[in-house]
């Protein structure tokens, strides 16, 4: 029996990486969604977003057969969603837990690029998240999926790139 490879979600918060979850546990899959630290996603047989984002290069030579999905957005909803994040969200309401807020800082610095809403920052992170992760992967276009899941309401991208069968459920979207 062949092992199935690691799969890794390295599309930042706000990509539809909620949906890739969920698409991934319907594939069978038992993924951790935002992990702390590599440890945690290298423990999982799948993980999106939080270390992957930062350690997908160290994450591609540990697990060499590994798949990576780099969920996408479009750019102006990107922001006005992550806008309402930082609202919703805002870090302050963890100051008085410095264990989490640590960690809730250096989760947004890898997702985001900032600490608190700024336009111009989240649109030079965006781009360059998007350019850094397709350089590293020209040369080996077998191992990434580009997607935008907000847009794409089928399972034949994630399906066809792990070359496996449709599963008979819709395709989860998760808000």
């Amino acid at each position: 029996m062949t092992k199935k490879p690691k799969i890794w979600g390295i599309g930042p918060g706000r990509t539809a990486t909620r949906s890739l979850c969920k698409a991934l546990e319907g594939l069978g899959y038992e993924p951790i969604h935002n992990p702390i630290s590599l440890r945690a996603a290298e423990d999982a047989d799948s993980a999106v977003e939080g270390a992957c984002l930062y350690g997908y290069r160290y994450l591609y030579h540990r697990y060499p057969n590994s798949k990576f999905i780099l969920t996408t957005r479009d750019l102006f909803t990107w922001i006005e969603s992550c806008h309402r994040a930082f609202e919703k969200w805002p870090l302050k309401r963890l100051e008085t837990e410095p264990e989490y807020h640590a960690a809730a800082i250096r989760n947004r610095l890898a997702r985001f690029g900032c600490t608190s809403f700024d336009r111009k920052v989240l649109t030079e992170h965006y781009f360059r998240h998007q350019a850094e992760i397709t350089t590293f992967f020209a040369d080996k276009p077998e191992s990434l999926l580009v997607v935008d899941l907000t847009r794409s309401h089928s399972w034949d991208p994630i399906c066809s790139f792990l070359e496996i069968q449709t599963p008979s459920i819709d395709f989860p979207h998760e808000y």
